[in-house]
């Protein structure tokens, strides 16, 4: 097995549904950022997994928050001894029961796509004894890959230096500035949270999944060489743009849906990846409010957590705590200085 390309679809579980292929030109940012009021004072950020400097390129009322806070917690832990948890317990829950193979769940036809799709130095054969999802999860390292070779192409076109070469994504990036900087840092949930969502699906779902990402990721070439119907062909697109534009609401609808057109039970899929994993991370950050506040948290998690009736924001003010989105252009009042000082 190539656990190389492994270790580097880990950061993606949470967003299976993310297609990672950018549009070209977007409108002014607006930041996805939330501030909860009392004390101890608490931001809620709301991410998106890629390693575009649009995305990556700290607005500065972000920047504020981030300098201001002494603790940061992401989804999981990202830490060295947290990646090997992630690694270890997807490969132990990722095994097929005895008899059955991914040969004989996909049928020749489905197969041979799935192998055209797959990573570079990724082979099929050497997966079969894996469930569905696990393939699934190395599809989604195939967007990743051709989404940089897709601005690499751009910015040579325009004259622009090309994007750095293994850029960090969003999230792992904010994790190890954070603890470079001597923060405090970790996980609002455990990975068996993220994995429950996929594994708990029966193996046709897993399945359905799979075909849906091979259509995707074909339909994303096709376009990229007929030169034009992107949008069309990468719907996700889109979801970049809102993320952009702080539009929280748009960015939820596009998210659930691009979750929902999976394939399996929808449904039980969006109930586990996204409502299920809200209340336990809300629930969490509600604990570490409690035992620790003299720390002032940073919290960023994917954007298609945070708005809705069943994400984080809201149930935070159903917990009682004020929580108000940050404007764009605002400034950050700064901190009161302790007694004594």
């Amino acid at each position: 097995m190539n656990y190389a390309t492994l270790r580097q679809s880990m950061p993606a579980l949470a967003l299976v549904a993310l297609a990672l292929i950018l549009t070209p030109d977007a409108p002014t940012r607006r930041p996805m950022l939330w501030i909860v009021g009392g004390t101890p004072r608490m931001f809620l950020y709301g991410t998106i997994h890629v390693a575009d400097e649009r995305v990556t390129q700290h607005l500065p009322v972000v920047q504020q928050a981030l300098d201001q806070s002494t603790a940061l917690y992401t989804e999981l832990a990202m830490d060295p001894a947290g990646m090997v948890a992630i690694q270890q317990a997807t490969l132990g829950r990722a095994r097929l029961p005895e008899g059955q193979t991914l040969t004989k769940l996909f049928g020749p036809e489905l197969h041979a796509r799935v192998a055209k799709c797959l990573p570079a130095g990724t082979p099929l054969a050497l997966l079969d004894g894996f469930k569905p999802w696990l393939i699934t999860m190395l599809l989604i390292q195939t967007s990743m890959l051709e989404h940089q070779e897709k601005l690499a192409a751009q910015a040579k076109a325009e004259g622009q230096p090309a994007p750095k070469e293994g850029a960090e994504a969003l999230d792992p990036m904010l994790f190890n500035q954070a603890l470079a900087a001597g923060k405090q840092v970790g996980g609002l949930e455990e990975i068996d949270a993220q994995l429950d969502a996929f594994d708990n699906l029966p193996l046709e779902g897993q399945v359905d999944m799979v075909r849906e990402s091979v259509i995707a990721i074909e339909k994303a070439r096709a376009a990229a060489e007929d030169g034009g119907g992107e949008a069309e062909a990468d719907p996700l697109g889109a979801m970049v743009d809102m993320w952009l534009l702080g539009d929280d609401g748009g960015f939820a609808k596009i998210f659930r849906d691009s979750v929902r057109g999976q394939g399996g039970d929808a449904e039980l899929f969006v109930y586990t990846l996204l409502d299920k994993r809200n209340v336990g991370m809300a629930k969490e950050i509600l604990r570490l409010r409690g035992e620790d506040p003299s720390q002032t948290y940073f919290f960023a998690v994917g954007s298609g957590h945070m708005p809705g009736p069943q994400g984080i924001v809201r149930l935070l003010q159903r917990a009682g705590l004020k929580v108000r989105r940050v404007l764009l252009g605002e400034k950050l009042r700064p901190l009161p200085v302790p007694a004594g000082v």
